[in-house]
């Protein structure tokens, strides 16, 4: 029997940056400089552009599938926070401030696919 391991708000969204972090886009043919690159790209033109965000879900490990799965029957808010965080988090390590105000977070709009 497979342990299941469950994560405080903080330490699941760690584990999301984290997999952002390593997960680089293996069907381009030149991927992009270094890892993490696909999801900062992704978030930035998001944010640019002013559209939806998508995050696929396939790019996640199973036990953090698992997690999503039981924080979405259960707590539908808390798993949007903790994206919302984890997203934060992310550009902050990359970019720095350039995307901690308001007007940035109104545009932070994603979709889990």
């Amino acid at each position: 029997m497979s342990k299941i391991l469950y994560y405080t708000d903080s330490a699941l969204a760690d584990k999301i940056k984290e997999e952002w972090s390593h997960y680089v886009d293996r069907s381009q043919e030149f991927p992009k400089d270094g890892v993490g690159m696909f999801y900062l790209d992704t978030f930035k033109n998001s944010i640019w552009n002013n559209v939806v965000l998508e995050i696929y879900l396939k790019h996640f490990s199973p036990g953090l599938l698992f997690q999503f799965q039981q924080l979405a029957k259960e707590n539908p808010l808390k798993l949007q926070s903790i994206i919302k965080r984890a997203i934060k988090e992310f550009l902050q390590k990359y970019e720095g401030s350039t995307y901690d105000n308001a007007e940035y977070e109104g545009r932070l709009r994603w979709v889990l696919l």
